[in-house]
């Protein structure tokens, strides 16, 4: 007699008996209703010698702990395919709707002495790597916080001193100093933490291109729709009212009684805000993961022995300081409305 859940069907268990039909006893059928129960299937050494899969189409055997016969059912119970197991193998049936696996004979048996050892030691090189790879995206993630962090940083204090380089560079080496503070040793952190250590280490990163940034607006364009009187000077949004100017090419829309330029496509808040594109080297510091990650993004991007983009030459180490140290490069947008005026002229100056 055989112990029937819902859901399975008479021609089910003559199939399932059939394949047991050496089992001495009752033989237990399980429907597999949750997802560890799906994911280890029979893998496991238990009493259940059936297993019910409803809604499968697919199954597989990932560890070699013992052979199980296989068959795929349709909607009414049918069985359309059945088979044998063998190691590592992966078994699809797209007309099925359900797979019902029964372990063969002594598959359930105790495994023998040391069998577990071998198989964590086969596994132990995996799971270590997938720590490391881990342990690597972690910190890149926590980096991308801070290079935003910079990048809104700068956009402040370029706003503040009218769009000025000096403006951009000190707000960048002021927010990018965390990424820097881990990597020196315990005497060179202080002076990290003062502004001209801060500062110091930003120019040389910059010097050796591991940094870069660029002004995304306002644009020429916007200079012209928006410049006070011809001047090339756009005034902080304090000092005016904005929506009484008129852009000098015309109006093409209105957005909140805020008149939108013809050329610039942009209203006067934004005009008079300043865009800041941020794009800095982190280093890939975590053993074995780092320099696996860095490889694997050079295949991605087509980075050839010999190639002079930026990107590659991040990922390749050549951009870093003393001995090569591959890097990725983490790209923000800072945006900060200007309190103080933006000249054409001296713009990213």
């Amino acid at each position: 007699m055989m112990s029937i859940n819902a859901g399975v069907t008479p021609s089910m268990v003559d199939w399932i008996r059939r394949q047991a039909s050496d089992q001495v006893g009752d033989v237990p059928i399980v429907v597999a209703r949750h997802a560890w129960d799906r994911f280890w299937g029979l893998m496991r050494c238990r009493d259940t010698t059936a297993l019910v899969l409803p809604g499968c189409q697919a199954i597989h055997r990932w560890m070699p702990t013992g052979a199980f016969r296989f068959g795929f059912f349709d909607h009414e119970g049918n069985l359309i395919r059945e088979g044998s197991s063998s190691p590592l193998g992966l078994y699809w049936e797209p007309d099925a709707a359900q797979v019902v696996e029964v372990r063969l004979g002594q598959g359930c048996r105790k495994p023998p002495e040391g069998f577990s050892m071998i198989e964590g030691l086969l596994m132990l090189p995996l799971m270590l790597m997938l720590a490391l790879g881990l342990t690597q995206l972690m910190l890149v993630g926590l980096a991308s916080l801070i290079v935003q962090y910079a990048a809104s940083e700068a956009a402040r204090q370029g706003a503040l001193e009218g769009g000025r380089a000096l403006a951009i560079d000190r707000g960048l080496a002021r927010g990018l100093a965390p990424i820097w503070f881990d990597l020196k040793p315990a005497a060179e952190r202080e002076a990290l933490l003062t502004v001209a250590g801060a500062a110091g280490r930003y120019a040389m990163a910059k010097a050796q291109g591991q940094i870069t940034w660029s002004i995304v607006s306002p644009t020429a364009a916007t200079f012209e729709d928006w410049a006070h009187a011809g001047t090339g000077v756009i005034r902080p949004p304090a000092w005016v009212q904005p929506d009484t100017i008129v852009p000098s090419s015309g109006t093409v829309a209105n957005d909140d009684g805020l008149a939108i330029g013809r050329r610039s496509q942009v209203h006067y808040i934004d005009a008079a805000s300043l865009k800041i594109r941020v794009s800095v080297g982190v280093p890939l510091i975590v053993p074995v993961a780092g320099p696996a990650i860095a490889k694997a993004l050079r295949v991605a991007q087509g980075c050839g022995s010999v190639d002079f983009r930026r990107e590659c030459l991040l990922l390749s180490g050549r951009l870093a300081f003393g001995p090569p140290t591959p890097m990725i490069g983490l790209s923000a947008t800072g945006i900060s409305i200007a309190q103080s005026p933006l000249l054409a002229a001296t713009l990213g100056r």
